[in-house]
């Protein structure tokens, strides 16, 4: 069995702090760009922890063992690139606007609690088509009742900044 070295805890202690950290950020908002860089980097983490891993398993003594270890690597890379690249896009092409008519606004409780519940609204674009975006639990109380809003949002990421 390897022994922990210091980097190792520092590093898990991070991801951690990472995890909690995501669990109390805003779904929308000002900090909603935030929540997601949180995610991102969570991602990335767990990501570069998969990659250490396998690069301390020492030399791959077959083909099978190989392709699955470059296969895990490259599956880790492409996930970071995804979420990464969203995020980057978003950043640089800024905020949209979108109009939603007949909105509704729904809560959904999984297993876990409190920290479980997700917010969403949804209503119809001016092309009538179905439009959702996650929420905070400040905006979907607020937004009970309401009829048609505008959502200033993330595009790529689906990111709720502003509803009016």
């Amino acid at each position: 069995m390897r022994k922990l070295k210091s980097m190792d805890v520092l590093f898990w202690v991070v991801i951690i702090f990472v995890a909690i950290l995501g669990v109390f950020l805003p779904k929308s908002g000002e900090w909603v760009m935030a929540d997601e860089f949180v995610n991102i980097l969570f991602v990335w983490g767990v990501c570069v922890a998969i990659i250490v891993w396998i690069k301390r398993m020492g030399k791959a003594k077959d083909f099978a063992q190989k392709a699955w270890r470059i296969g895990a690597i490259i599956v880790g890379l492409c996930m970071s690139l995804f979420f990464g690249g969203r995020f980057l896009i978003d950043m640089v092409k800024g905020t949209q606007y979108i109009t939603l008519y007949d909105v509704e606004v729904s809560k959904y409780q999984g297993r876990y609690g409190v920290f479980s519940s997700h917010y969403y609204i949804q209503g119809n674009d001016v092309n009538g088509k179905r439009q959702r975006f996650e929420i905070s639990a400040d905006d979907y109380s607020e937004l009970l009742g309401e009829h048609d809003v505008t959502v200033e949002y993330y595009r790529y990421s689906d990111r709720v900044k502003d509803i009016q």
